[in-house]
């Protein structure tokens, strides 16, 4: 029986223990990652830069890894180059969209004491300068590198950007444009590679469903649509399967085979390099293309009409990403192909006449123009 009565409505009271202290504030000794996390808070002028500095590369978030989508089934096994290059291009504007320079290659954030004082630099300026930088772009992708990479080949749409800079500051006017804006700049140079190869691949398209008709469209007669889709399967597994035979022309009075000529390539070849209405390659570098086409420019037309062909590869039309890292290797393993072929002295004396005779053909076609029409009127 309790000693002292308890009103109705009034808590228990109990004793409070003391916490023990084992180790004091004072004599406590901070683990050393502790330490730099502190240091690094206190160091650190923005926490979003911190969050993209401590995050890989490619984040399992929104727009993750393909290689980490992988593992759990997610995706195929196809990683496409224009994933990639949009991961790496959204990460590189993330770190340079801040008010601080970011320096990406080391993976801190300068103070803002080391910043740069930046310029201003006019729209219309600006946009004449990435502009040519796009045109010298284009001359590296026909003449080295037709499907870029943009972790590995970025540095060269910089070069394309300062060789542009440099033609303007001929005129007199020193332009000086801070890091973050030259990277800003030769990013927008570097996108020039995706529409420049749509451009082509496009055209591929159109000329392809002409020159391979027989395998796209058959006219044998089939019991019904599965037959067709069936038919459809085989004759471009014939083009485009293991052994690549979509490129072979027409064989020649010895029996011998036409590599890398069949008249698709020859006629995008020409349309696309020769006589296209969007300043033409030929007509800015008549001195390169007068003589031959080259062989990267051969290669990469190679490589769209066979991406076109491999979009019926199921028995139907289906949109097919380009460029993918499956389209690199074709035109990597083309590039090699074409050094086989010289190797031959047949072949390679074949290559080179068939080369000179498709340059003189597009140097001697003129560029189609509207003609100027009049209207005939009648007054009777």
């Amino acid at each position: 029986m309790l000693d002292t009565p308890l009103a109705l409505g009034t808590p228990r009271q109990y004793p409070v223990r003391e916490r023990v202290k084992t180790r004091s504030k004072e004599n406590s000794i901070p683990h050393p990652y502790n330490a730099r996390k502190r240091s690094a808070r206190q160091v650190s002028p923005s926490r979003s830069h911190s969050n993209y500095i401590c995050k890989p590369l490619l984040s399992t978030q929104a727009g993750a890894c393909p290689k980490d989508k992988r593992k759990h089934g997610s995706i195929s096994n196809e990683e496409t180059l224009t994933h990639n290059n949009t991961l790496a291009i959204r990460r590189i504007r993330k770190l340079t969209s801040d008010d601080n320079t970011i320096n990406v290659t080391a993976g801190y954030s300068d103070s803002p004491s080391d910043e740069e004082p930046e310029q201003d630099i006019d729209s219309n300026l600006r946009e004449c300068i990435v502009n040519c930088a796009k045109l010298y772009f284009q001359e590296y992708l026909a003449l080295r590198n037709f499907i870029p990479d943009v972790n590995k080949d970025l540095h060269e749409a910089l070069a394309c950007l300062l060789k542009s800079i440099d033609l303007w500051n001929l005129g007199g006017e020193q332009l000086q444009i801070n890091e973050r804006v030259t990277r800003e700049m030769s990013l927008e140079v570097f996108e020039e590679a995706a529409v420049y190869l749509q451009r082509l691949n496009d055209h591929c398209v159109k000329l392809v469903i002409v020159h391979y008709c027989d395998a796209i469209h058959p006219q044998e007669l089939t019991e019904g649509q599965h037959e067709l889709t069936c038919l459809i399967i085989d004759k471009i597994e014939a083009l485009v399967g293991p052994d690549l035979h979509f490129h072979l022309g027409e064989v020649d009075d010895q029996g011998k085979h036409s590599n890398m000529m069949h008249p698709c390539i020859h006629q995008v070849c020409i349309d696309f390099f020769y006589k296209s209405e969007q300043s033409p390659l030929a007509r800015r570098l008549p001195e390169v293309f007068q003589d031959c086409v080259l062989e990267h420019a051969v290669a990469a037309v190679a490589t769209c009409v066979c991406h076109a062909l491999e979009e019926y590869s199921f028995g139907k039309h289906f949109n097919k990403e380009f460029p993918s890292s499956s389209d690199r290797s074709i035109y990597e393993g083309i590039l090699e192909s074409i050094a086989m072929i010289k190797t031959n002295p047949y072949h390679k004396d074949k290559w080179d006449q068939c080369c000179r005779e498709w340059a003189q053909d597009g140097m001697d076609t003129d560029i189609p123009r509207m003609e100027k029409r009049v209207f005939k009127v009648y007054l009777d």
